[in-house]
């Protein structure tokens, strides 16, 4: 106070009671509920008035503190306190409007999200997610894994019996990613569901399928698989490849091994393309490992893909596990692999693994017992 009052002094001349450009405040009570409102006179006396109008404002700056943006401050005066005043209420205004548009953001996102979320439950549910799938056939074994980039995504897989000697399994990845590529994916899979069930070779099921996937596909969309007919209690295997990464063989005590077998185009991308089938004859415990390109591209920090050197050695050190196993294994090695990196990919495998005996061996043991009796 004694600073004030020789900074006071310093205006006044002969001990004048004239005070020269100072202001002093009187603070008049609104009744309303909009806060304080304060005027401003221009008077002789003590200058103590202006430091109370501060203290008031910010105790009303206080209040807004506590969450209530409507709590305004009201002034009439043109000075710097007038200034901040219409500043702080302006502040107020521009957070209050933020505050609606990010809440309306907020619920369409999360309602796009939680569509999304749906979408997911239903394209999962397209998929067998049941294993062991055939409980009653002791003949062979499936099992598969899929982990979408997204919530939804393009790689799909399907296993089904055709009568009760053959079975019909097939991988696949369409060429997008998200609703596009889940919208893709679910033609895809119906289209060969329904063709496999008037269809006997791989081959003529694919050229049909892809004549009608090629039909008005302005999008250019597309999708590689790899498809196969089992035939049960022979092991003859029937397969046709139309772009999709070449499966893992495992014979019964060997390495994995990629089938070395040529590809035709993927699926969607001219429907005068011919297909071929292959065929091999499965022996007891012979596994199928097929996959997607998520999983030999995933990325690590590095910049590194996982490789197909990196999934067929890992696939040889676990082949001797059950199916699950081996596909678990993998799955993890990727996550591990790709740690700190986004997923760029859906990631999804598919094992098959035969314990019947093929009907070749059972003949020649059969022939070997009648030559020793």
């Amino acid at each position: 106070n004694e600073i004030d009052q020789d900074l006071i002094s310093s205006y006044t001349s002969n001990q004048q009671a004239t005070q020269i450009g100072s202001n002093n405040y009187a603070k008049q009570r609104s009744e309303g509920n909009q806060g304080y409102r304060y005027s401003t006179i221009l008077t002789t006396g003590n200058h103590n008035d202006a430091i109370q109008l501060i203290n008031n404002t910010k105790g009303t700056v206080n209040i807004t503190q506590t969450g209530n943006l409507n709590y305004e401050i009201m002034v009439d005066t043109r000075d710097e306190i007038g200034g901040l005043a219409a500043s702080f209420n302006q502040m107020n205004k521009k957070l209050i409007n933020y505050i609606h548009k990010l809440t309306e953001e907020t619920r369409v996102r999360e309602k796009y999200e939680s569509e999304l979320n749906i979408a997911h439950d239903i394209q999962m549910s397209f998929l067998p997610q049941t294993f062991p799938p055939f409980p009653n056939r002791s003949e062979f074994d499936l099992y598969a894994l899929i982990q979408p980039a997204r919530e939804v995504g393009g790689d799909l897989y399907d296993f089904y019996l055709i009568d009760d000697n053959r079975l019909c399994f097939l991988i696949g990845d369409v060429s997008d990613k998200g609703v596009p590529a889940a919208l893709f994916m679910a033609r895809t899979k119906a289209v060969i569901k329904s063709a496999a069930g008037r269809i006997h070779s791989p081959s003529e099921i694919l050229k049909a399928v892809n004549s009608e996937l090629s039909f008005n596909n302005e999008e250019c969309m597309f999708v590689t698989l790899f498809l196969g007919f089992l035939t049960i209690d022979s092991g003859h295997l029937v397969f046709v490849n139309a772009g999709h990464n070449p499966p893992l063989y495992i014979a019964t005590g060997q390495d994995a091994v990629f089938f070395k077998t040529k590809s035709s185009s993927a699926l969607g991308l001219d429907a005068d393309v011919d297909y071929s089938d292959h065929t091999i004859r499965l022996s007891k415990n012979d596994t199928l490992f097929m996959y997607t390109d998520g999983i030999t591209e995933a990325l690590n920090d590095r910049n590194q893909f996982f490789s197909d050197e990196r999934l067929q050695n890992d696939v040889t050190l676990q082949k001797d596990r059950s199916i699950q196993d081996l596909a678990s294994f993998v799955m993890d090695r990727v996550r591990t692999f790709s740690s700190g990196t986004a997923q760029s990919d859906d990631i999804t495998i598919l094992c098959l693994r035969y314990f019947h005996e093929s009907r070749k061996k059972e003949m020649t043991l059969g022939t070997n017992n009648k030559n020793k009796t």
